[in-house]
């Protein structure tokens, strides 16, 4: 189990993925080739040419379509998603020169029912700027993600960076849950786990809520709480009382 903090930097190992060898396909699906993940990053923008992508559930592969030319890709657990987030991004040609800073943000996780799988939600920045409101990585038994695919950002230049740096951190969650229709989501996800924690139900129009309501609410809780202990200490100690009498 992979675990992430919130309101930490963390970047993409490159180092883990450029030199991983993606198997290049024919249209029949036979093998005719290999290339390494940052030479198909490569002969995808090294021009403007547009370019096109679609996963083929059928043909477990990734078809990438740059002007006249498709080129078929095995899908490669977490190494082509990372390809597809890339060619996202890169659409935006000031960003791609600068992939190997994006922030990598954590959300939240998820997992599959009845199976160990599980999926790790985040979303991307350049600098303040949201690229990407929402992506999952999976973690699966026969595809588990590596420890260090990202890793905590620490190439820090100045004594007072890593503090600047957390700083563009936390502006970048206000914007995710404020801005984003996933962050104010999240927001309502979570409040709903709280409600229904300390009070037992839920109230979704917050501006409406009277909060002596809910005070007097928490009160009954607790005053249950209190009878329930005061019964069991009673319970306690009668049964005490029957073991020494007789």
């Amino acid at each position: 189990m992979l675990k992430f903090k919130k309101f930490t930097p963390y970047k993409l190992n490159y180092e883990l993925i450029n030199g991983t060898e993606l198997e290049i396909l024919d249209e029949s699906n036979k093998v005719i080739g290999k290339k390494t993940f940052i030479e198909i990053v490569r002969d995808i923008f090294q021009d403007d040419t547009p370019y096109t992508y679609e996963q083929e559930v059928i043909g477990l592969r990734l078809v990438v379509t740059k002007g006249e030319r498709k080129t078929f890709i095995k899908l490669h657990n977490y190494v082509t998603d990372i390809l597809t987030i890339i060619m996202d991004i890169g659409k935006d040609k000031e960003t791609i020169n600068s992939f190997y800073d994006l922030l990598w943000l954590y959300i939240d996780k998820d997992h599959v029912l009845n199976d160990v799988h599980e999926f790790y939600h985040f979303f991307i920045c350049d600098g303040k700027k949201i690229l990407k409101e929402r992506i999952s990585l999976s973690d699966a038994p026969l595809s588990h993600l590596p420890e260090n695919l990202l890793q905590i950002k620490n190439d820090y230049f100045c004594s007072s960076d890593d503090d600047y740096e957390l700083a563009i951190v936390r502006k970048c969650y206000e914007k995710f849950y404020r801005e984003t229709d996933y962050g104010q989501l999240v927001v309502l996800k979570e409040r709903n786990e709280f409600e229904m924690q300390y009070f037992g139900r839920l109230f979704p129009d917050v501006d409406n809520v009277n909060f002596s309501q809910l005070f007097v609410f928490k009160v009954n809780q607790l005053q249950k709480q209190l009878r329930f202990i005061a019964w069991l200490i009673v319970s306690v100690f009668i049964l005490v009382l029957v073991i020494l009498l007789k």
